[in-house]
């Protein structure tokens, strides 16, 4: 008989397109803990490989619902990331695989609140996701459209503050990386770090690497930023070499998936592999 787990958990998957079997054993490890207690699955985008959904009864659907089958898809949680932005991403939202419909929004879980952004917005011209991209999905120009994303993240924020809650935010793109893009994601760092300085965020994670790493910057004397990237459940990338001008924690020998909990008020990071192993954890 299997024991329900002790710990509420959140499993955290990045960069899953290309549905191969390393993803498939990765969700085989906490396939059935997912519809027990509030246990989750989360989504850092780039969903479908290589050019995102295009139809409604797109084929790629079967290889999601072979990967995740026995997962309820009311606890699957996804944000778009710039492939899924190559198709049409409001066909995804719109499906019956995710809990969420919206592109960017918040959910409470255990003692804290969970932040979902859409950053392919907040970035436009990042990897050839252009303005005319974004404003053809939409309907809307693209300043109109960050400028209303940042005011509903620092609105939404300043309530969990209010509240005493603990505060994570999850996106695809990260703001700093020792990756292919550490020389690329400057601009979304100066737009996001002022607010995650402001309400004391305890940690964003993000995807779009093909491997995982975990960044710890000291933005000021008041505040520490944390950041977790899980790019590598899918594919990681062994040719894309760790940036040596920061010394943090980078690995992109394997395939992960990310699980979060919450024990004595710390919140525990695993990266776990394939095989169940808790290859790194890091504590907050």
């Amino acid at each position: 008989m299997r024991l329900l787990p002790i710990l509420e958990s959140i499993y955290i998957l990045g960069d899953v397109g290309y549905f191969g079997r390393s993803l498939t054993r990765l969700i085989d490890i906490f396939r059935i803990n997912v519809s027990l207690n509030d246990n989750r699955v989360i989504l850092l985008g780039d969903n479908f490989y290589p050019e995102g959904i295009k139809e409604k009864d797109d084929n790629q659907w079967k290889l999601f619902e072979n990967a995740f089958r026995d997962v309820p898809y009311k606890r699957i949680n996804a944000v778009m990331g710039n492939h899924d932005y190559m198709g049409d991403p409001k066909l995804q939202l719109s499906s019956k695989y995710f809990e969420n419909n919206e592109f960017y929004y918040k959910r409470s879980f255990s003692n804290f609140d969970l932040f979902f952004l859409d950053t392919v917005p907040l970035y436009s011209g990042h990897c050839y996701i252009s303005k005319e991209i974004i404003e053809n999905v939409h309907g809307e120009s693209a300043s109109i459209l960050k400028e209303r994303q940042i005011k509903w993240l620092t609105d939404e924020l300043q309530k969990s503050t209010n509240n005493g809650r603990r505060k994570i935010v999850f996106g695809h793109y990260p703001i700093v990386s020792n990756g292919f893009y550490f020389d690329q994601v400057k601009p979304l760092y100066k737009t996001l770090i002022p607010i995650f300085e402001k309400f004391r965020i305890d940690a964003y994670i993000s995807g779009h690497e093909h491997n995982i790493q975990y960044i710890k910057r000291e933005i000021s004397k008041d505040y520490v930023f944390h950041q977790f990237i899980m790019g590598s459940s899918s594919e990681n990338r062994q040719n894309e070499v760790y940036n040596p001008f920061h010394i943090d924690f980078f690995d992109n020998t394997d395939t992960y998936f990310l699980e979060l909990y919450e024990k004595d008020n710390k919140l525990f990071f695993n990266f776990k592999n394939k095989y169940n192993i808790v290859k790194h954890l890091f504590i907050i």
